[in-house]
């Protein structure tokens, strides 16, 4: 048998060292010492907290990890450099995945809106991808066909079935 508790454990333990290695590379950052690697230490812990997330189904930990690593993922190519904005930015959104990290662990869910304001923030200092400047409107998607149900063909005694598979067009 699975112990799942044990492999919850070792999710949280992980957490501790990332959100460590983070901490770390979020105060050399605001004394000014940030190094590419630094900033690639820590987009790094901000992903294996999100996988790790995943895994467990922690979905506002993994949208909360989603939107700092994105943060962190502009900052590493270059996109957004790290003025004070940013690092405050960031060491704010440090305190909230800790907190989100904290309560799943102890079973204590935050506020619904709690990391609501970091998450805009964070959204907010987000560099607009190359692909979204200076672009029209597109048109929304038209709306896929409605799939009809499989109808069972009958041969000699065992039913088959066709499955069809259709992407949308975005």
């Amino acid at each position: 048998m699975v112990d799942f508790d044990q492999f919850r454990q070792t999710f949280f333990e992980e957490c501790d060292d990332c959100l460590g290695a983070l901490e770390t590379q979020l105060m050399e950052f605001q004394a000014g010492n940030a190094t590419q690697e630094g900033v690639e230490e820590a987009f790094r812990a901000i992903h294996s907290i999100k996988g790790g997330a995943g895994a467990f189904g922690f979905q506002r930990i993994i949208a909360f990890s989603h939107e700092f690593e994105a943060l962190l993922d502009q900052l590493r190519e270059g996109k957004l450099d790290l003025a004070g904005e940013v690092t405050a930015a960031a060491l704010r959104a440090f305190d909230v995945l800790s907190d989100l990290i904290s309560g799943e662990r102890d079973g204590i869910e935050p506020d619904e809106h709690f990391e609501m304001n970091a998450m805009v923030e964070l959204k907010g200092l987000l560099a607009p991808a190359a692909d979204d400047v200076d672009q029209p409107a597109q048109p929304e998607p038209a709306a896929a066909p409605p799939v009809q149900p499989a109808e069972p063909e009958d041969e000699g005694g065992s039913k088959r079935y066709r499955i069809l598979f259709r992407p949308s067009e975005t």
